[in-house]
């Protein structure tokens, strides 16, 4: 597998199962809103021009890897979070009740929108579930937790939009559903890859019981127009 492409996930995404939603500016690719509101630059050298036009229709994105080479005081970074890019290329299994496992489609779709901008706010739009399968777990017709498949190339798929209502909390609920959306990935012959905050050690240690190993850091910056 060429995992090199995975230091430039949204790059390669964008050019490979996403090429149908993308904007792509030749060295500069974004999501098109409302499917997420993330991009990527092709190179060190890459101009920030493309970025300045860009934000005059998109004033808040972020960039996932390097950032244009020139800050000029036309845009600036708000935040960075660096963050542990973990692959999975041999998964340790563990017993969950696959029974309690739904699998989420359209009618799931705003209660999917609400939990994940309740834990995760900003990463999360309308479209972003049909970027690929979630799954969830409901308690009396409540959706409590879920987690899902995001960024897509041709032989990785990320398992993003891990979350759990505060209400719900510390009953393995995450780990269950990680589990069962990165066995879903593997049945496919594909890599599932993930990220998570370099700080969230707890989250790091559940994700490497289940195979996962660091790749490498990446950046997510925050980028807003001046």
């Amino acid at each position: 597998m060429e995992q090199h492409k995975l230091d430039n996930p949204i790059w390669y995404a964008l050019g490979e199962s996403h090429k149908g939603i993308a904007i792509d500016y030749g060295d500069m690719r974004f999501y098109s809103m409302p499917y997420a509101n993330f991009g990527a630059i092709e190179g060190d050298d890459t101009k920030e021009e493309t970025l300045i036009r860009h934000l005059e229709f998109e004033p808040i994105v972020y960039l996932v890897g390097n950032l244009p080479s020139n800050l000029s005081g036309r845009w600036k970074v708000e935040k960075v979070a660096l963050c542990a890019q973990m692959v999975c290329a041999s998964f340790i299994d563990f017993e969950y009740d696959e029974e309690t496992i739904v699998k989420l489609d359209g009618s799931h779709k705003q209660q999917l929108l609400d939990l994940i901008n309740l834990v995760q706010p900003g990463y999360f739009f309308e479209e972003t579930q049909s970027l690929g399968q979630y799954y969830g777990i409901m308690i009396d017709g409540q959706l409590v937790a879920a987690a899902g498949e995001r960024v897509r190339l041709h032989q990785f798929t990320e398992v993003s939009g891990v979350v759990t209502h505060p209400d719900f909390v510390k009953r393995g609920y995450a780990t269950t559903l990680v589990a069962h959306a990165t066995k879903a990935v593997l049945t496919q012959g594909i890599m599932p890859f993930l990220h998570v905050l370099a700080t969230n050690s707890s989250a790091i240690s559940i994700y490497q019981k289940l195979g996962y190993t660091i790749r490498r850091q990446i950046a997510w910056s925050k980028i807003s127009k001046c």
